[in-house]
C-alpha cells in the first residue's frame, strides 16, 4: 500500500504540532515558576522591617535629645555647686557627703534609650571624666570643676556624639537580625577571587549571582553558601562542594552537577530541568517543589532521606538511584526510569507514577503495588500493549519477547536494548533511538520508524511488512533476510548496506540510495524503484520488479 506525499506531510505536520505543544507547555511551566518566584520576592519586600526600624530610630533620636537636655541640667547643677565652693571657700556638711559621678550621669542618661532595646547587648560607655569629686580631690592632681563643666557640655551636645550614638543603635539593630544583611558578592568579584586561586568560599553570600555557563573545578568549596535565586544555568559545577548551601529558587537548567556534594542543601522551588546530577551526593537535601523534569539522577545518586515532596521529576532518569526513606509525597514521577532504583521506606503518598517504569531489581516500600499506580514492569516477555513510553530512556533494557503492539515509543531511547522476538506491530517508533538495538526476529508490521536512528541495529530476520522508514538514519544495520515487503523506504540511504535475501516485494523505494549495497538474492517483485540509485550494487540472483532474476 502506497502512501501519498500529502499524507506524509500531514503526519509530519501533526508531529511538529505535538512538538510545539510540548515546548509551549514547558514554557508555561517556566513562566509559572518565574511568577511564583517574583511573587515570593514581592512578599519578602512587603514584609521588610526597615520601616518599623526607622520609626524606632526616630523615637530613639527624640528620646536622646530629651536626655541631652536632662544631662545639661545635671552639668549646670555641677557648675553652680562649683561656683559656690569657689566663692565661699567653705564646705557645707550636707554637700560633703555628696559625690557627683559623670559615669553615673551618663549611665542614667542612656538607660531610658536602651530599655526598648532589651535584646541588644549592654554598652560600655567610656567615661568622659573619671569620678569628679566636688568635695575631695587628690593633692597631686587638683581638678577645677568650673573649668571641666563647659568642656563636658560641649562634648555631649556636639553633633558628632549624637551621630555616633545613632549609628551605634543602627548597627546593633542590624547585627541582631536574621538572616544576615551582608551585601552579596557579585559575579565579577567572585570570579576575580576564584581566578586568583581562592577555592574556599564557605558561607559566602552569592544571592542572585549570575554564573550561567561558567565552570568551577571540583576543588571549589561553597559549603553553607547563600546562592538563593542564583542563575547557574548550563554551568559546570561537577564535584563542587555545596553541602548545606541555600539554592532556593536557583535557576539550574542544564547545569552539570556530576558527583557534586549537596548533602542537607536546600533547593526549594529550584529549576533543575534537564540538569545532570549523575552520582551526586544529596542525602537529606530539600527539593520541595523543585523542577527536576528530564534530569539525570542516575549512577547511584544518593537521595536518602531527601525531601522531594511536590517536586516535578517527570521524565527523569533515576536508574540505580538511592531513595531510602525519602519523601516523594505529591511528587510528579510520570515516565521516570526506576530501573534498579531503591525506594525502600519512601513516602509515596499521592505520588504520580503514571507511565514510569521499573524492573525486577527495583525495590519499592513494603506492600506498595507499582503496577496499580500506572507504572510499567520492564522484563522479558512483559505485557505492554499500547503502553505510553514516549521519550522513555530504555537503554540496555531486556524486553525480549515482550508484547509491545501499538505501544508509543516515539523519541524513546532503546540504544543497545534487547528486543529480539518482541511484538512491535503497529507501534510508534518515530525518531526513536534504536542504535545497536537487537531486533532479531522482531515483529514490526506497519510500525512507524520515520526518522528513527538505526545505526548498527540488528534487524536480521525481522518482519518489517508495511513499515515506514522514511528519513531513518542507517549506518550498517543488519537487514539480511529482513521482510520489508510493502515498506515505505522512499529516500532511504542503504549505501553499502548488507540487504542480502531481504524481501522488498511491493516496497516503495523511490529515490532510495542503494549504491554498492549487497542485494544478492533479494526479492524486488512489484517494488517501485523509480529514481533509485543502484550504482555498484550487487544484484546477483536478485528478483527484479518485473519478476526476472538478475544475472
Amino acid at each position: 500500500m502506497n502512501i501519498s506525499d500529502s499524507e506524509l506531510d500531514l503526519v509530519s505536520l501533526a508531529s511538529r504540532i505535538e512538538q510545539i505543544e510540548e515546548e509551549q507547555n514547558l514554557r508555561k511551566q517556566n513562566i509559572a515558576w518565574l511568577k511564583r518566584y517574583l511573587d515570593e520576592i514581592k512578599q519578602e519586600l512587603n514584609n521588610r522591617t526597615e520601616i518599623q526600624q526607622f520609626q524606632s530610630m526616630q523615637e530613639a533620636i527624640a528620646l536622646l535629645t530629651a536626655q541631652v537636655a536632662d544631662l545639661q541640667q545635671h552639668l549646670n547643677l555641677s557648675s553652680n555647686l562649683s561656683n559656690g565652693l569657689n566663692n565661699n571657700h567653705t564646705i557645707d556638711p550636707s554637700i560633703k557627703e555628696t559625690n557627683i559621678d559623670d559615669t553615673e550621669i551618663i549611665k542614667q542618661f542612656f538607660e531610658p534609650v536602651e530599655k526598648p532595646e532589651k535584646q541588644l547587648a549592654c554598652v560600655d560607655v567610656i567615661a568622659i571624666s573619671e569620678n569628679i569629686d566636688i568635695v575631695e580631690t587628690e593633692p597631686d592632681k587638683p581638678i577645677n570643676v568650673a573649668e571641666e563643666q563647659p568642656q563636658l557640655e560641649r562634648a555631649f551636645s556636639a553633633p558628632e556624639f549624637k551621630t555616633e550614638r545613632i549609628m551605634w543603635l543602627v548597627n546593633r539593630i542590624y547585627a541582631g537580625e536574621e538572616p544576615s544583611h551582608e551585601i552579596p558578592v557579585d559575579a565579577k568579584e567572585f570570579l576575580k577571587r576564584y581566578n586568583a586561586g581562592e577555592r574556599d568560599f564557605t558561607g559566602i553570600n552569592l544571592a542572585g549571582i549570575n554564573l550561567s555557563g561558567k565552570t568551577l573545578g571540583s576543588s571549589a568549596n561553597l559549603t553553607g553558601a547563600n546562592l538563593r535565586g542564583a542563575d547557574m544555568s548550563e554551568a559546570d559545577l561537577s564535584g563542587v562542594n555545596l553541602t548545606g548551601a541555600n539554592l532556593d529558587n536557583a535557576y539550574l537548567h542544564k547545569t552539570k552537577l556530576k558527583s557534586a556534594k549537596l548533602e542537607k542543601a536546600t533547593l526549594k522551588k529550584a529549576n533543575l530541568n534537564r540538569a545532570d546530577l549523575t552520582q551526586a551526593y544529596m542525602r537529606e537535601a530539600n527539593f520541595c517543589e523543585a523542577n527536576l523534569s528530564g534530569s539525570q539522577l542516575s549512577g547511584g545518586v544518593d537521595l536518602s532521606m531527601a525531601n522531594l515532596s511536590g517536586a516535578n521529576l517527570s521524565g527523569a532518569n533515576m536508574r540505580l538511584a538511592k531513595l531510602m526513606r525519602a519523601d516523594l509525597s505529591n511528587a510528579n514521577m510520570s515516565q521516570v526510569k526506576l530501573i534498579e532504583a531503591n525506594l525502600e521506606g519512601v513516602n509515596l503518598e499521592r505520588t504520580n507514577l503514571l507511565y514510569s517504569y521499573y524492573d525486577p531489581t527495583t525495590i519499592f516500600p513494603t506492600g506498595f503495588d507499582a503496577a496499580q499506580s500506572g507504572a510499567y514492569f520492564i522484563t522479558p516477555g512483559a505485557s505492554l500493549q499500547n503502553a505510553n513510553l514516549a521519550g522513555a530512556n530504555l537503554n540496555n533494557v531486556n524486553l525480549s519477547g515482550a508484547e509491545l503492539q501499538g505501544a508509543n515509543l516515539s523519541q524513546a531511547s532503546l540504544e543497545s536494548a534487547n528486543l529480539s522476538g518482541a511484538n512491535l506491530n503497529d507501534s510508534n517508533l518515530i525518531e526513536a533511538n534504536l542504535q545497536s538495538t537487537n531486533l532479531t526476529g522482531a515483529e514490526l508490521n506497519k510500525a512507524n520508524l520515520k526518522n528513527a536512528k538505526l545505526s548498527g541495529t540488528n534487524l536480521n530476520g525481522a518482519n518489517l511488512i508495511g513499515v515506514k522508514l522514511g528519513g531513518a538514519t542507517f549506518n550498517y544495520p543488519k537487514l539480511s533476510g529482513a521482510n520489508l515487503s510493502e515498506a515505505d523506504l522512499r529516500g532511504c540511504n542503504f549505501n553499502q548496506e548488507n540487504l542480502s535475501e531481504a524481501n522488498f516485494t511491493s516496497a516503495d523505494l523511490r529515490g532510495a540510495i542503494l549504491t554498492k549495497a549487497n542485494l544478492t538474492k533479494s526479492n524486488f517483485t512489484s517494488a517501485n524503484l523509480t529514481g533509485a540509485n543502484l550504482t555498484g550494487a550487487n544484484l546477483t540472483g536478485a528478483i527484479m520488479p518485473d519478476g526476472s532474476t538478475h544475472e
